[in-house]
């Protein structure tokens, strides 16, 4: 059932408004007022003196002000002229003018100067609830919408100010990226993987290292030219540096090259690896999630045609989850630092090196751990069948130069 606009008290909301009546005739303000407050506005002030009423609403708009149009001291039109002069212009307050003048000309002209609505002298209660109520619901909705307004235009703002931030830095980051390939500013540390069942070192992993002064990691380089188009261009840098080398390495010893899969699709790529492909490891990296499966696996099947062997990068960590690795089936799959960091001291990790230890058994493929640094860590995954290492323990990342590196390792006591 509707309440009607006289009988219904004025919602919790609109309860709260403040009205300013200014009207020079006391008996007017008192017998408005009594209405109001009768239909549930209790927050009424009233001023016979216009001028003291718009020294009011101006310190303190009101959400409603009740203004009668002909007063001796200052007339309604006056107070509308000074009231829309001096109050801010963001500020809302719908006014309704009280007159017993209802000529259209007089309507028209209070209209014009501002005024929302219009009430006629005589008073009648259920036209002042009706109009009052309209009114306040209305500005009520506008002041919603307004402050609407005011946070999507702050948003806005906002937003605008942090793409041009962001556009800021990617500029600063591809023209750092650029910089680098322009001036070969890239140079390549090598890492022995070593037989962890004897003193043989095996191979070694090149790795990226850069010359600018910065503090950022080789990893954040590489995610850096991705993000701004330029990661394959940098990651066939650091391959093809990388592989300069090989001719400096002992013929049974092989180079591992850090790649993106989507990279190993570029025919730029598997040209460097052709090299001398039998002596080279594709490592995969990316812990990005792979989409293709079937174009990824393919693809390294060329690989595998000219002798070059496929790594997965970070198993048990990353994107190389099962099914990866059932679907690719790698030569190699390295066991990820954070799997044998504590693996001695840890049953899950063990169990979980363990069954990729006897995955790659089943499949033909060698196992890596990956950033060994304690001898335990060393203890433990030879027991558990893990054919090959690397990590500090064993040798830290150095430069190649053109004398022989030593075909034995010996654990670091750095």
């Amino acid at each position: 059932m509707h309440k009607t606009a006289d009988s219904g008290k004025a919602n919790l909301t609109l309860a709260t408004s403040r009205i300013v009546i200014v009207d020079d005739v006391e008996l007017n303000n008192t017998l408005l007022r009594r209405i109001l407050v009768s239909a549930g506005w209790n927050r009424v002030d009233a001023f016979t003196d216009p001028k003291a009423g718009l020294e009011s609403c101006l310190v303190s708009p009101p959400d409603l002000l009740l203004l009668d149009l002909h007063m001796p001291q200052m007339d309604g039109y006056a107070f509308l002229e000074q009231l829309h002069d001096r109050l801010a212009h963001d500020v809302f307050l719908p006014i309704i003018v009280i007159s017993g003048d209802v000529t259209t000309k007089t309507k028209r002209r209070v209209l014009a100067a501002g005024a929302k609505d219009f009430l006629t002298k005589p008073l009648d209660r259920f036209e002042v609830v009706f109009r009052v109520r309209n009114t306040l619901e209305t500005a009520q909705f506008y002041k919603a919408v307004s402050e609407r307004n005011s946070f999507l235009q702050g948003f806005i703002q906002d937003r605008t100010i942090s793409e041009r931030e962001q556009g800021a830095r990617t500029k600063e980051q591809h023209e750092r990226i650029e910089q680098v390939l322009l001036n070969d500013a890239l140079s390549i540390v090598f890492q022995p993987i070593c037989e962890l069942g004897s003193d043989r070192i095996v191979g070694f992993e090149a790795l990226s290292r850069f010359t600018e002064e910065t503090q950022q990691s080789p990893d954040r380089w590489f995610a850096d030219a991705a993000e701004v188009g330029l990661g394959a261009e940098l990651e066939l840098l650091a391959v093809s540096k990388a592989l300069d080398f090989l001719q400096f390495l002992p013929q049974k010893h092989f180079m591992s090259v850090n790649a993106s899969p989507a990279v190993t699709m570029e025919p730029k790529f598997i040209s460097l690896c052709s090299v001398d492909p039998r002596r080279v490891v594709v490592e995969l990296t990316e812990h990005n999630p792979v989409d293709d499966f079937p174009a990824i696996i393919e693809n390294l099947k060329r690989f595998r045609s000219l002798g070059i062997r496929v790594a997965v990068d970070d198993a048990g960590a990353g994107f190389a989850g099962l099914e990866f690795l059932v679907r690719l089936r790698p030569d190699v799959i390295k066991l990820d630092r954070t799997l044998v960091a504590g693996i001695d001291s840890d049953p899950a990790k063990r169990a979980m090196a363990a069954a990729l230890v006897l995955f790659a058994r089943d499949i033909g493929a060698t196992v890596i751990g990956e950033g060994i640094e304690r001898i335990d860590e060393l203890e433990t995954l030879t027991e558990l069948g893990c054919e090959w290492g690397q990590g500090f323990l064993l040798g830290r990342p150095s430069t190649l130069s053109s004398s022989p590196w030593p075909e034995h390792w010996s654990i670091s006591n750095d």
